[in-house]
């Protein structure tokens, strides 16, 4: 089954509105080979024109070369606007070495956001993804999916336009391995000075066009979307990171099932809000995304007696959220995955961080277990070398107290982390 998914408000990427005088450009001269496609390009639309040129993604040229229809041989993408400022979009074709246009389609948009290349219909022939500006709309934006080809030579006619529709943001990705590319996007309008965001999904016709056979609303409240993904799972979801308040973002979880549609599993942004910098990821690349949860940690401060925190990472599994590890971050990239053996970390001017544990309740000074450290000299006999960089050794060590509890060299090795700086 096809599947491709259209939530209607938000952004796995961020495109911008509004056309710039630097979008429209005189068409070039090109050289050498290439001299043929524009020969034929301004033969059949003529010279008084100006090139368009998408503003992001990985294909930013006027003339766009890429094999659309598998055949082993490029054809060219060609974005323009004609002297009555009407936007059009070209496609050429060689056969015997001789370049021709094979479609010259209107334009829905004023100008060209992103061009994206994505088997949607998982037959190994992709379709060509464009987005666009529309200034009409206010926020808005256009997707169109253009299709309907197979391998064989392109003739005029043969490139169809599988589905127009307005969005504000868009993630393509196989979310749920099945071989074929959903169009997630996200449209988002405002009702009684409310904003308000639909989710819907789109699925192949049985003449090949792309149809909706599902929608949903979403209880997203905020201006805007932080970030979209999704994760390399059999279940097809997306995780949606939006501001609730200033510093502060939550994550909802849309799925999708052939038996359930196209739904938001309830409650799970009022169990995630925490600081805005801490978006979903994929911590640990293994394909699910982590949800990170921002708490305090317990006796923990730094070299100014400011309080430390605690990222729980989160995954959605079986409806419910679960704590997957707890990460504590020190100064100079430093990290620890969190082990409840400890109960006091200090900083001591910021180049030692010491490691304590409690014998009862009333016990206020502990018994430091280990410590972490920086040197640019030698490092004590007893010390861990955990990394090397830029001239400076981090290292850790344990003491007595921390030997007789069972902290070992294995186990720091394996909870603390240093990235490069």
């Amino acid at each position: 089954m096809f599947v491709a998914l259209l939530l209607l408000c938000l952004s796995g990427c961020e495109f911008s509105t509004f056309t710039s005088p630097g979008d429209l450009l005189a068409a070039p001269k090109l050289t050498g080979e290439n001299q043929a496609i524009e020969e034929a390009f301004e033969s059949a639309v003529g010279t008084d024109i100006s090139l368009m040129t998408p503003k992001t993604g990985d294909y930013l040229s006027s003339y766009i070369l890429y094999d659309i229809d598998k055949d082993l041989a490029d054809e060219c993408l060609v974005f323009y606007k004609t002297n009555n400022d009407t936007g059009r979009f070209a496609i050429l074709d060689s056969r015997d070495e001789v370049w021709s246009v094979v479609a010259d389609l209107t334009a829905p948009g004023s100008s060209v956001i992103s061009v994206q290349f994505c088997d949607i219909c998982g037959d190994d022939i992709p379709e060509i993804f464009i987005t666009w500006n529309i200034l009409s709309s206010g926020d808005s934006k256009c997707l169109t999916v253009y299709g309907g080809y197979d391998s064989e030579i392109l003739r005029f006619g043969t490139v169809k336009n599988l589905v127009t529709e307005n969005y504000s943001s868009c993630y393509i990705e196989d979310a749920d391995d099945d071989g074929k590319d959903e169009i997630f996007t996200i449209l988002r309008e405002i009702a009684d000075n409310k904003y308000i965001y639909n989710a819907s999904l789109l699925d192949e016709g049985t003449d090949g066009s792309l149809t909706f056979c599902d929608s949903t609303a979403l209880s997203i409240g905020s201006a805007e979307i932080s970030e979209i993904l999704t994760d390399n799972t059999d279940q097809c979801r997306f995780f949606i990171d939006f501001p609730v308040s200033d510093g502060y973002i939550a994550t909802t979880v849309v799925e999708y099932s052939t038996d359930g549609g196209l739904y938001e599993i309830p409650d799970i942004s009022n169990l995630t809000i925490r600081r805005s910098d801490f978006l979903c990821t994929d911590a640990d690349n293994d394909g699910e995304i982590e949800i990170p949860i921002y708490e305090t940690c317990p006796g923990a401060e730094d070299e100014n007696g400011d309080e430390l925190f605690l990222t729980g990472y989160s995954v959605f599994r079986d409806n419910d959220l679960t704590i997957k590890e707890k990460i504590l971050t020190l100064s100079d990239g430093i990290t620890i995955n969190w082990t409840e053996i400890l109960d006091k970390i200090t900083v001591t001017d910021g180049n030692i961080v010491n490691f304590y544990v409690y014998n009862a309740e009333n016990d206020t000074t502990g018994y430091r277990l280990f410590f972490i450290a920086k040197t640019d000299g030698e490092i004590p006999e007893n010390g861990i070398i955990l990394k090397k960089s830029h001239g400076i050794s981090y290292y850790a060590a344990i003491t007595v107290d921390g030997e007789a509890r069972g902290i070992t060299a294995e186990l720091l090795k394996s909870i603390i982390n240093i990235e490069e700086q």
